[in-house]
């Protein structure tokens, strides 16, 4: 399981700025810090993504449904 170090490498893989970043751990991503660093591994940050475009792309179409 790929481990990528660092926010700029966690951004720069998924195309995000630093703002989503900081957002997304909000919202429980999988990305912790050790001391000053940010990690994750890119299989469980994939998965967690999928999950939550899942939902989101749920939402939306049980909304325009009505």
């Amino acid at each position: 399981m790929p481990l990528i170090v660092s926010r700029e490498r966690i951004c720069e893989a998924y195309g995000m700025g630093k703002d989503l970043f900081y957002q997304l751990i909000g919202e429980n991503a999988p990305i912790t810090k050790i001391g000053k660093q940010y990690v994750t591994h890119s299989e469980e940050m994939d998965e967690w993504l999928r999950r939550r475009v899942k939902a989101q792309a749920e939402a939306l179409f049980s909304i325009t449904e009505k």
